[in-house]
């Protein structure tokens, strides 16, 4: 089994090879060794983060499992919403995202999969699905939301 060192460092050299060209065309930058993608945008900054767990119980044979996740953060938003809890930035998640989920809160139920990882050539086989995931629904949802107008449209909408 490899370590988390190990399957972080497979990732991030797997990330460069299959999602940095593709990502780059979307406005997105990612520091060689990180698992995080960073887009600015007008009021704020999306992030694509690519967390994984190791050994993870649900598939004992898999070295590690993919968790994608999206951060948006409107810093103004940030501001107010610590304002109204009276600084306590425990109460709204630490005060640093105004949204944070997993791909799969965007990804229709029907669509959504897990990512394991169970040797050397599934990384990237596992990121070439996850890319689909994130043209076909992620990315649609990024552009959509990315501004405090937009966000709180949506919110004020109640959209799921």
């Amino acid at each position: 089994m490899m370590t988390k060192r190990e399957v972080h460092e497979m990732v991030c050299e797997a990330l460069g090879r299959e999602l940095d060209p593709a990502l780059e065309r979307f406005g997105f930058q990612r520091h060689r060794r990180s698992v995080e993608y960073v887009r600015p945008v007008p009021d704020g900054e999306q992030r694509l983060c690519f967390f994984s767990e190791n050994r993870p119980s649900d598939e004992p044979l898999a070295w590690a499992r993919l968790h994608p996740q999206i951060r948006l953060s409107f810093a103004e938003v940030n501001r107010i919403a610590c304002e109204l809890v009276g600084g306590q930035t425990g109460w709204i998640a630490g005060g640093d995202w105004t949204f944070t989920a997993p791909v799969d809160l965007v990804i229709p139920r029907e669509f959504f999969t897990r990512w394991f990882i169970g040797d050397d050539r599934s990384i990237d086989s596992c990121l070439q699905s996850i890319w689909v995931s994130l043209e076909t629904w992620i990315m649609p949802f990024l552009d959509e939301y990315s501004s405090i107008e937009s966000f709180t449209v949506a919110y004020e909408n109640a959209d799921q």
